[in-house]
């Protein structure tokens, strides 16, 4: 007579202290996980920015923050500081003299608007982000929005290798392998080298949440038949 796996787990009963333990154990990782899926709107978030304004650390009598971006950035039509364009002024030595002989100086001077190459950025709630770390505003927008489809890109592929994993050597292999990945990806991504370095770790990042939490799942369900 043969034995079947899910013939002992009718003896020993599929609802012991074990198959407790082991459900909260594996279920701890999707606790985890929500940090990595909702991470994206803390690690690219865009705080307000505008063209960086070549200014010394003593402004002129009569400057304030407000007049010199009055001076130096144009607006939009919803008389907002447009948040990409400069005027295309000589701004040696312009704050260091007094406001308001700037202001006559400059007064009936047709005025042209370029393309920012630096920004400043309002840090009152975020000191740091990959937006500001590598100026991902303006044309470099879209490359933001690629920080969360590269992460779930790498979901996508983790449950679909770390599936094949764990069908084939066993899901305590495809967890621990996914679980180291999952653990050593996030610290590397944080070390601030490139833009491609941490979306690609990000995305591995990914691959471990998708693997760890997928054969932590599929363990638990066979424990528990």
């Amino acid at each position: 007579m043969t034995v079947s796996f899910e013939d002992i787990l009718d003896r020993v009963g599929s609802r012991g202290r074990w198959q407790t333990f082991l459900f909260f154990v594996t279920s701890s990782t999707g606790f985890f996980n929500a940090f990595h899926h909702l991470g994206s709107m803390f690690l690219a978030a865009v705080p307000d920015h505008w063209c960086s304004i070549p200014q010394p650390d003593n402004l002129g009598a009569g400057w304030t923050p407000d007049r010199v971006k009055d001076y130096a950035l144009p607006k939009t039509e919803t008389s907002s500081y447009d948040s990409c364009h400069i005027y295309d002024r000589n701004y040696t030595g312009v704050f260091d003299s007094s406001w308001s002989f700037q202001l006559v100086n400059s007064s009936g001077h047709a005025l042209t608007a370029t393309v920012c190459s630096a920004w400043s950025y309002d840090r009152n709630y975020f000191e740091s982000t990959v937006v500001t770390q590598w100026n991902l505003v303006c044309d470099m927008k879209p490359l933001a929005a690629t920080v969360q489809a590269t992460y779930m890109l790498g979901v996508f592929f983790g449950t679909l290798v770390f599936g094949y994993v764990s069908d084939r050597y066993g899901r305590r292999t495809a967890i621990l392998i996914a679980g180291i990945e999952y653990i050593v990806a996030p610290m590397v991504a944080a070390i601030p080298i490139h833009y491609m370095w941490f979306v690609l770790f990000r995305m591995l990042t990914g691959m471990g949440t998708g693997g760890i939490f997928t054969a932590a799942y599929v363990l638990s369900a066979l424990f528990s038949l």
